[in-house]
């Protein structure tokens, strides 16, 4: 039974964070709609790099 509960809160940890994933990776396309088109992708890989930076000290 202990297994079962262990389990199931992995799980509920695992799709909390990748529904938190999702949210970061539309708040940065959103940053980023606006750049030139030179600098969208440099600022895609660096706001990507900082958020995985960021929740992986949480």
């Amino acid at each position: 039974m202990d297994i079962q509960w262990m389990l199931l809160g992995l799980a509920k940890i695992i799709l909390i964070n990748i529904v938190l994933s999702g949210d970061n990776a539309v708040v940065i396309a959103l940053a980023c709609r606006n750049l030139p088109k030179e600098q969208q992708k440099k600022a895609v890989v660096i706001g990507s790099m900082g958020a995985i930076v960021l929740c992986g000290s949480c």
